[in-house]
């Protein structure tokens, strides 16, 4: 019985942390109508990416099969794609969402307070 009941609140504290996540079209960046422009011409190749007619820029990355995504490798992947890759964009008032999908899963919003207030690690070197 007591395994039942602490599998119950993982599942809760699981539901609860996957509701905090943002609705994109809640996001508020700050971008102006050229800028977001610029970002779907400039974007139009990547795959698994879009930009929002708001501003926000979405990759999403998926994984199938038995793997798994690593927390610190994802949020590492984000900070760079969004805070060196796409700088230029964020510090002209974009949000860059990066959505990891699968077990493993996360989501990371960027914005040019967070690239500020972030510092990459090493872990992408090893990748």
């Amino acid at each position: 019985m007591k395994l039942k009941n602490i599998a119950l609140v993982f599942s809760a504290a699981f539901a609860l942390t996957a509701c905090n996540t943002v609705k994109i079209d809640e996001l508020q960046p700050t971008a102006n109508p050229q800028v977001i422009s610029s970002a779907k011409e400039a974007l139009s190749e990547w795959e698994n990416t879009r930009v929002t007619d708001n501003g926000v820029i979405y990759i999403l990355n998926k994984l199938s099969g038995g793997h798994r995504w690593s927390p610190q490798k994802a949020v590492e992947y984000s900070y760079r794609v969004s805070c060196q890759n796409l700088r230029s964009f964020v510090d002209a008032g974009m949000i860059v969402r990066v959505s990891f999908r699968g077990p493993g899963a996360t989501t990371q919003d960027y914005d040019k307070a967070r690239c500020e207030t972030e510092i990459p690690t090493d872990i992408y070197k090893n990748w």
